[in-house]
């Protein structure tokens, strides 16, 4: 019973970390982009 649930549970919870993960990576290089133009701006308005 509790072995037959085990089996339901795992892929379901592996799909979710998947989901997590992908969503950290994106959420990640998005924030790492934004930084990286605010830092450009700044460094094209000191130049100027």
């Amino acid at each position: 019973m509790f072995h037959d649930q085990i089996h339901l549970i795992s892929p379901i919870v592996s799909w979710f970390l998947l989901q997590l993960v992908m969503f950290y990576q994106v959420f990640l290089s998005s924030i790492m982009w934004m930084l990286a133009s605010i830092v450009r701006e700044r460094t094209l308005l000191t130049i100027q």
